[in-house]
């Protein structure tokens, strides 16, 4: 997890077995009031779907 999108929070980009890439970007906006996520929300990006299982992500490589 690392401010990807440079608006001051974490996100996460996750590999799955399945060969995909999936980006989730943390930004405020939401209107919850309550709770551990209140005040933010989660935009959702598919990457990118290889075709092997991905083994490992970091902020500059993808090792599948």
């Amino acid at each position: 997890a690392q401010d990807i999108d440079g608006n001051g929070r974490c996100d996460l980009a996750v590999g799955y077995t399945d060969g995909s890439i999936i980006y989730f970007a943390n930004y405020g906006g939401t209107t919850t009031t309550t709770g551990m996520w209140a005040g933010y929300s989660w935009q959702v990006y598919i990457i990118d779907q290889l075709e092997s299982e991905v083994i490992d992500i970091a902020g500059g490589k993808v090792l599948i």
